[in-house]
């Protein structure tokens, strides 16, 4: 994220109890204040910040190391963390595993 971005809760609010938490996700909610992308990071809501000078070549990189990648890898990937997410901790480990292994036929 540029670290000039800042975003309104509409935005937001879909996931924001997930990535924040109840009380963090509500005093944002009530308080309807614009968030920042440093108190995003902080917050958890995204992984980094760029300085605005640096958004396109961060992005850029990140983009070509992507591309670097198997896609039927990557969707695996994506969709393994959204299913793991809400299942107890034993269940996800043997979603990972079976992951894993599906993986390596795309190596």
């Amino acid at each position: 994220m540029c670290s000039g971005a800042c975003f309104g809760l509409a935005e937001t609010a879909p996931t924001l109890t997930r990535k924040v938490g109840r009380k963090t996700a509500f005093e944002l909610l009530i308080l309807y204040e614009n968030i920042h992308a440093q108190k995003a990071l902080n917050f958890g809501m995204i992984n980094r910040v760029a300085s605005d000078d640096q958004v396109l070549a961060a992005a850029t990189k990140m983009a070509e190391r992507l591309a670097d990648f198997n896609h039927d890898a990557l969707c695996l990937t994506r969709k393994t963390l959204r299913r793991a997410e809400n299942l107890p901790i034993g269940k996800a480990i043997e979603l990972g595993l079976d992951m894993g292994f599906t993986a390596k036929i795309y190596q």
